[in-house]
């Protein structure tokens, strides 16, 4: 797992984990409106890096990475971490952890459901 930052690391922490099969890139054009405001970590997940040769293990693996350079470089401290897709799940398994502080947490996982709403059919309509 690498660690991208940008921004000034007095501002506060934002940690963004991405998603399945894409590298932090996916966040540059979010992270040039925030890096003003905030000191953004853009994490990239092994499997997925570019220019890197590395296999993807685990999603704890993965936690316990993003884990370890909060503790080291940022005192075991975030304001912000967002997950998106499996970067999501890598969060779930960092919250579920609860080796260090993050004040707000963001996930986006997405699910696709074929068919009509089961809620929807239940109800008739």
């Amino acid at each position: 797992m690498t660690f991208n930052t940008y921004g000034d690391r007095n501002n506060p922490c934002l940690l963004l984990l991405p998603g399945l099969g894409v590298s932090h890139e996916i966040f540059l054009p979010l992270i040039k409106l925030l890096e003003d405001k905030f000191f953004v970590i853009a994490a990239g997940v092994d499997g997925f890096l570019i220019g890197e040769e590395s296999c993807f293990t685990s999603v704890d693996d993965q936690a316990a990475k993003a884990i370890a350079y909060v503790q080291e470089h940022l005192g075991g401290h975030l304001n912000v971490a967002y997950g998106l897709s499996l970067g999501g799940k890598i969060l779930s398994r960092i919250l579920e952890r609860n080796e260090i502080v993050i004040l707000l947490y963001l996930s986006f996982m997405t699910m696709i459901v074929p068919g009509p709403s089961p809620v929807a059919s239940a109800q008739g309509v």
